[in-house]
C-alpha cells in the first residue's frame, strides 16, 4: 500500500499533465489512455487498502490487477504495433 498509494497519484498527475499539454487530442484518446493505465493500478490500491483492514479480500484484488495488468500490456502493444503510422 505504501508503493501503491504513490505510483497512483504519479499515474494520474502524468495522464492529467499530458493532457493539459495536448488539448488538441481527442477527448477518447486521452480515456482510453487513462483506463488502460488505471486497469492494473486502481485494484492494487484496493488490494493495499482492503490488505491493511483485513477486509474485502485482498489478495483476489491482485490477480485481478495481473490479469488486468496483461489486458492493457497486450492493449498496447496492439497500439503499437497496428495503429502507428509510419
Amino acid at each position: 500500500m505504501i508503493i501503491v498509494i504513490p505510483m497512483l497519484a504519479i499515474t494520474l498527475w502524468s495522464q492529467f499533465n499530458q493532457r493539459r499539454r495536448n488539448r488538441r487530442d481527442p477527448v477518447l484518446w486521452t480515456l482510453s489512455r487513462v483506463v488502460s493505465t488505471a486497469l492494473a493500478t486502481v485494484p492494487c490500491t484496493v488490494a493495499g487498502f482492503s490488505l491493511a483492514a483485513e477486509w474485502g479480500g485482498g489478495l483476489y484484488w491482485l490477480a485481478a490487477a495481473a490479469l488486468l495488468g496483461i489486458v492493457g500490456a497486450a492493449y498496447n502493444a496492439w497500439v503499437l504495433l497496428v495503429e502507428i503510422v509510419r
